[in-house]
């Protein structure tokens, strides 16, 4: 089943007969109202092939990985 408006999500959500958690992209997902900035690093190709490698291992897109382990390393909570 496609969601293809909010309010159909918040149903599914308030008759809680299925769990909401399919129908969202983690890989996009972010907390709301905080400020992001876009940060560019240069990595050999092989560097980079290795990260491609480990994010489709999770799930997720080399972005989301990169700030996972960044915050994991400096001991935040990304949600």
């Amino acid at each position: 089943m496609r969601i293809t408006n909010p309010d159909e999500f918040d149903r599914i959500f308030d008759d809680g007969e299925q769990s909401i958690l399919d129908y969202v992209d983690w890989s996009t997902a972010y907390r709301t109202g905080e400020k992001r900035q876009f940060v560019s690093v240069s990595l050999p190709d092989s560097l980079v092939a290795s990260l491609d490698g480990e994010a489709k291992n999770q799930g997720l897109d080399r972005d989301r990985l990169i700030e996972k382990w960044l915050s994991h390393r400096l001991g935040e909570q990304v949600a």
